[in-house]
C-alpha cells in the first residue's frame, strides 16, 4: 500500500480523511475532492487522495520542487498524511537509519510512516514542532490522529454515528461531507462569550470536535479512544532541582538557534521578538508597525539594528471594516481578540516579502506575571443578555477552560491566508514546561537576551471603539437583527444606550458580539464554505460588505 508523503513545504494547505466502519465501502471521490477544495491556503496548488477499501486520506499543499518528492513510497500497509513544520527531521531520520530503515525521500509523512511502523504510537511523542497528522494502519484497520503539543496546527473530527469518522484541518472541509451536521452549539457560543474563543474540544458546531493540544484520537473497529501523550510536567521532570534564570536563558538560546535560517522575523520591539532577533540564526528582520506611534516604530527599528539585524520597515494600515469580515472568513470559529485584525494586516503586508516567518506569539501567555484580562462577559451579565430559551440551553453546562496558547492556531490560520508559514519558537515544549516552574525566571531570561531594554509600551487598539461605534448600529441594532434566538434585542439596546451616552464603556462586549454575528453571517446565513469553494478563494471575502 502506498504511503502518502506530504513534504514539509512552506505553505501546506492541510489534510483530510474518512474512515468507514464498513470495510469494503468505496468512499465517494467527489465528496473527498470537495473537502480538499475547502482546505484552502494561498499557494496550496498541489493535492492528492489515497483510497483503500473503507478509508481515504488526502492532503493539499504547494507543488513539489523535485520529482523525487512525489508521494510514491511503499511502507508496508501504512499510509500517513501530515500538516507539519517539524524541527527534528534530521534526528528522526538518523534514529530510523540506525535501526535499519531506508528513508528514500525528504518527506515528513514518509518519516512518520516509518516511525509508526517501527515504534507504534510512541512515534508521536518524538515529533517536535507544529503538526497535525493522520496514520492509517491497514493491517489492524486502525486510524491514529494527533496534534502538536502547543496546538499550533488544528485538527477537527466528526463521528458519523453508526457509519465512521471524518477529519480535516478545517471545519469548512468537514462540512462538505453530507453526513456531518451543521447544527450549531449553544454551549460553544456561551463559551465564546465567556472566554473570547471556543475552547477545545468544543467547536461552534454540535457534532464537530477538535483535538486538544498534545492529544491523540485512535479509532479501531467501532471503538475510539482519546488520550494525552504529553503534559508540561513531563518536561520539568527531565531536570532535577530548582530552576534558575540561567537555566531559562540557556534553554531560550538553544530553542532560538534551532529555528530555520531562511525565515524572517516579525519584530515589534517587545521582549519576545527581541529575543528572536538576538538569538535566531536569521537576519531577515521585518520591523512592522500597525496603528502605532511613530516613536514606537523608530525605537523598535533602532533596537533591531543594535542587535546586529538589518531590519526592513513595513507599515501596515488596517482597513478595519474590510479586515473584520476577512478575519471571520479566514477562521472556522469566532474569535473576539481585536488584535487579529491588525495581525491579518501585518501578515498580508509581510507576505509580499517572505513566506516563512518567526513570531513572538505565546511568550506573554507563558511568562507574564500579570493576571489575565477579565472576561468582558461575566456569567451574570451574559445571562442577563440571553433569552430565556438560550439561557436554559446553556445553564449548568460549564465550558472547558481555554489553554494559555489558544491564540497560536488563529494566528497560524490568518498567516496562511497571507501565504506565510508562521513559526512560534516561544511555544516550544521545553519552554512550556519551564513556564510551570517559574514565570519570573522566564521573563528575566527574555530581558537578558537583548543588549538594550525592549519597548514595554502596552498597545491599545485605538481603532476598536471607532469600529464598534460604526458597525454595531448596522449589524446588531438594525431592525432586521432578531438576536438569533440567543440575545434579547431590548437588553442589547439598553447596553448600547449606556455605551453611547458614555455611562459605561462596552467596547469589548460589542466587539465580541460583532465578530460572532459576522461568523454567523459567513458560515450559517451565507454558507461561507460553498462560497469559498466556488470562488477558489483567490481573495478573502469581504463578509462585512455582503452583510451590509
Amino acid at each position: 500500500m502506498l504511503a502518502l508523503c506530504l513534504l514539509n513545504w512552506l505553505s501546506v494547505g492541510g489534510i483530510i480523511g474518512k474512515l468507514s466502519y464498513e470495510h469494503d465501502e468505496a468512499l465517494a471521490h467527489p465528496a473527498l475532492e470537495r473537502m480538499l477544495d475547502a482546505v484552502w491556503h494561498r499557494g496550496a496548488d498541489s493535492r492528492g487522495i489515497r483510497l483503500a477499501p473503507g478509508v481515504a486520506l488526502g492532503w493539499r499543499g504547494e507543488e513539489p520542487s523535485r520529482e523525487a518528492d512525489l508521494p510514491s513510497t511503499v511502507v508496508r500497509s501504512i499510509m500517513a498524511v501530515a500538516d507539519t513544520a517539524l524541527t527534528n527531521t534530521s534526528e528522526l531520520r538518523d534514529a530510523l537509519t540506525r535501526v535499519g530503515r531506508v528513508v528514500r525521500h525528504a518527506s515528513d509523512a514518509e518519516l512518520l510512516a516509518h516511525a509508526y511502523d517501527e515504534w507504534g504510537d510512541r512515534c508521536i511523542a518524538q515529533l517536535q514542532g507544529p503538526f497535525a497528522v493522520a496514520i492509517w494502519d491497514g493491517r489492524r484497520r486502525r486510524l491514529l490522529l494527533a496534534r502538536d503539543r502547543a496546538g499550533a496546527r488544528p485538527l477537527y473530527y466528526a463521528m458519523l454515528h453508526g457509519h465512521g469518522v471524518v477529519f480535516a484541518s478545517t471545519i469548512r472541509a468537514l462540512l462538505q461531507d453530507p453526513g456531518v451536521s451543521r447544527e450549531w452549539s449553544p454551549a460553544a457560543i456561551d463559551a465564546y462569550l465567556a472566554y473570547g474563543c471556543v475552547p477545545a474540544p468544543l467547536t461552534p458546531y454540535e457534532r464537530i470536535s477538535k483535538l486538544e493540544p498534545a492529544q491523540c484520537l485512535i479509532v479501531e473497529g467501532r471503538r475510539f479512544h482519546l488520550h494525552t501523550y504529553w503534559r508540561p510536567a513531563d518536561e520539568t521532570r527531565l531536570h532535577d532541582g530548582p530552576h534558575t534564570t540561567g537555566d531559562f536563558t540557556a534553554t531560550l538560546r538553544a530553542v532560538m538557534r534551532e529555528q530555520p535560517a531562511d525565515a524572517g522575523i516579525l519584530y515589534s520591539g517587545g521582549p519576545a521578538s527581541a529575543a528572536l532577533v538576538a538569538c535566531a540564526p536569521t537576519r531577515g528582520v521585518l520591523t512592522v508597525g500597525v496603528d502605532q506611534d511613530t516613536r514606537d516604530v523608530a525605537r523598535a527599528y533602532a533596537l533591531a539594528q543594535s542587535l546586529g539585524a538589518t531590519p526592513q520597515l513595513e507599515i501596515a494600515t488596517p482597513d478595519v471594516t474590510g479586515l473584520a469580515g476577512d478575519v471571520a472568513s479566514c477562521l472556522d470559529e469566532p474569535s473576539a481578540d481585536p488584535s487579529l485584525v491588525t495581525q491579518l494586516a501585518v501578515f498580508r503586508s509581510v507576505g509580499t516579502h517572505v513566506h516563512r516567518a518567526l513570531a513572538g506569539h505565546g511568550a506573554q501567555a507563558l511568562w507574564s506575571e500579570r493576571a489575565p484580562a477579565p472576561t468582558p462577559w461575566p456569567a451574570a451579565d451574559r445571562f442577563a443578555l440571553y433569552t430565556r430559551s438560550f439561557a436554559g440551553d446553556v445553564h449548568d453546562k460549564p465550558a472547558p477552560q481555554p489553554t494559555r496558547l489558544e491564540g497560536l492556531v488563529t494566528a497560524s490560520c490568518l498567516a496562511r491566508d497571507a501565504g506565510i508559514d508562521l513559526h512560534f519558537p516561544h511555544a516550544d515544549p521545553r519552554l512550556i514546561g519551564l513556564a510551570q516552574s517559574g514565570r519570573s525566571h522566564g521573563a528575566a531570561a527574555l530581558r537578558q537576551l537583548t543588549t538594550r531594554e525592549p519597548s514595554r509600551r502596552r498597545r491599545e487598539h485605538t481603532w476598536v471603539r471607532t469600529a464598534v461605534n460604526t458597525l454595531a448600529p448596522r449589524l446588531l441594532l438594525a431592525g432586521q437583527f432578531d438576536g438569533r434566538g440567543m440575545v434579547l434585542p431590548s437588553a442589547l439596546r439598553q447596553l448600547w444606550e449606556e455605551h453611547r451616552l458614555g455611562r459605561q464603556d462596552h467596547t469589548r462586549r460589542f466587539w465580541s458580539l460583532l465578530m460572532l454575528e459576522l461568523w454567523f453571517r459567513e458560515y450559517v446565513d451565507g454558507d461561507g464554505m460553498e462560497l469559498l469553494v466556488l470562488s477558489g478563494r483567490g481573495e478573502s471575502h469581504d463578509a462585512l460588505a455582503r452583510a451590509a
